[in-house]
């Protein structure tokens, strides 16, 4: 391999830091799906519960509520952010 720029490319590092020799097996790969789609159905669980709660409350009620699920969901979204 040539280098890029002033410094030449270390190898080695390069492999550590994507991932090369890493072994990742099928049980792996079905236990943190099972654990997404825990999390998405627990989510969705709850936003059902809440959209069964504003269907029977009044206009202040329901604006009250669904702010407080949005800054749930930025909430929810920005930990996604920070783990990718």
């Amino acid at each position: 391999m040539r280098g890029v720029g002033a410094d030449s490319l270390d190898q080695v590092a390069l492999e550590e830091a994507s991932g090369v020799g890493v072994v990742v097996t099928r049980e792996d790969i079905a236990a943190e799906v099972a654990k997404a789609v825990e999390e998405v159905a627990e989510r969705f669980a709850a936003w059902q519960a809440l959209e069964e709660r504003r269907q029977r409350l009044t206009g202040n009620e329901r604006l009250r509520l669904e702010r407080a699920a949005v800054a749930q969901f930025i909430e929810w979204f920005i930990e996604q952010l920070g783990d990718s």
